[in-house]
């Protein structure tokens, strides 16, 4: 029995060790799979980051620009306010009245209205 059972057990060791080199192959080549799993992966990612980099980029000199545009128009709008309220001053319309023959109201262009205190309103269907 002594030999049956040292033969069993080589022949045990010999399936186990070709178990063991076929599992290390297949690792080998999981291992390769994935590494370029992996470099895929990271090139994909780090084109998306350059990518986005550059759509930030472009969104920031875009927003610059627009932001000078909406300052010069700012200054614009202040300055065409002004132009406005110096026509529109007290002054320059009593000129431009003395220039079109109008004047200040009388006492005696006024008519005064005498409105008895009830008010009646009726509808008519």
């Amino acid at each position: 029995m002594n030999k049956l059972s040292s033969a069993r057990q080589l022949k045990r060791e010999q399936v186990e060790f070709k178990v063991i080199t076929n599992e290390r192959a297949i690792n080998t080549t999981n291992n390769f799979k994935f590494l370029f799993f992996l470099s895929v992966l990271s090139v994909v990612l780090i084109m998306i980051s350059l990518f986005l980099r550059v759509q930030l980029t472009e969104l920031t000199e875009q927003i610059n620009q627009d932001t000078k545009k909406l300052e010069v128009l700012e200054s614009e709008e202040l300055r065409v306010r002004s132009q406005l309220e110096e026509k529109m001053s007290a002054h320059n319309l009593e000129e431009q009245a003395a220039k079109l023959g109008m004047g200040k109201v009388q006492d005696y262009q006024v008519e005064y209205i005498s409105i008895p205190r009830k008010d009646n309103v009726e509808v008519n269907n």
